[in-house]
């Protein structure tokens, strides 16, 4: 489809099922398609993929933001530093309103489209709908409801799913819980399985559709651990540190203690020799 007729339809046609053909033309079809996988395994509880899919939903909006450019230079504008941004009353760039309609991303799979299209593209249509509305055109009208919330998953999957979009829209740069894990302490995937009692095969899947319920705190401990020692240690020293004997832990060492299920212990021993230090 032509750029022309591919504005038009998009930014204009009142039938959502036209949209949504014309959005399919994108790239054959792979940006809503992969919106749509990503998403279904963020509602299971993958944090890999809920990162994945709010990443989506920023692309399509740049998407359609850039194709409205093309039409209306005077509303959507590109900074010097690349970013997307709408044009203010006084002609200056506003990167707020763009902000505002990224965190869309949560409310996606809980309103009205959700009910008659699949989560892509359902996901799609709102999207388009608050991308036609924010540059002053019509949006979509969204298929009727019977009174009912649209929900088709376990509502404690869903509240999990809403923090860690949020999470990962207020840190779009932000590591994977494990792998910021494995970095600082100088662990393989095999060492880390073993801190949990669980092989490779097991991080790999947490990796993939997130930390079991039962493991989270241990992993927000030693996030927690890895936080105070990089701002109390020379950058790279952790790992070295992790694996030295202490007399402090009877000779045991830091990884030993995280095996042992005594992390909780081992952060509260680490502030409190911090906090001595600094008070010394």
């Amino acid at each position: 489809m032509a750029t022309g007729k591919l504005y038009r339809v998009v930014f204009r046609a009142q039938q959502p099922d036209r949209v949504r053909s014309a959005l399919r033309e994108w790239d054959g079809g792979v940006l809503l398609s992969s919106l749509g996988a990503q998403l279904e395994l963020a509602l299971e509880g993958s944090e890999e993929a809920t990162r994945e899919y709010v990443t989506g939903y920023r692309e399509l909006a740049v998407r359609l933001l850039l194709e409205a450019r093309g039409e209306r230079p005077n509303l959507v504008t590109v900074t010097d530093n690349g970013k997307v941004a709408l044009v203010d009353p006084e002609g200056r760039p506003a990167r707020a309103p763009i902000g505002a309609l990224e965190t869309a991303s949560v409310e996606a799979p809980f309103g009205p489209w959700a009910r008659s299209y699949d989560l892509g593209d359902a996901a799609a249509l709102d999207l388009t709908s608050r991308v036609r509305v924010l540059l002053g055109y019509r949006g979509l009208t969204p298929p009727g409801t019977d009174g009912h919330v649209a929900m088709t998953f376990d509502d404690l999957d869903a509240q999990r799913f809403i923090r860690r979009a949020r999470h990962y829209l207020n840190n779009p740069d932000g590591q994977h819980p494990l792998r910021r894990i494995m970095q600082a302490f100088g662990l393989s995937k095999t060492e880390l399985g073993g801190l949990f009692g669980v092989r490779r095969q097991a991080v790999d899947q947490w990796l993939v559709r997130g930390v079991p319920p039962d493991r989270q705190d241990k992993v927000a401990t030693l996030e927690a651990l890895a936080d105070l020692f990089e701002r109390k240690l020379k950058a790279g020293r952790l790992a070295g540190v992790a694996r030295r004997p202490a007399d402090a832990y009877g000779g045991a060492t830091m990884l030993d203690l995280i095996r042992q299920d005594r992390h909780r212990e081992l952060l509260e021993s680490a502030r409190r020799s911090f906090d001595w230090a600094t008070a010394a």
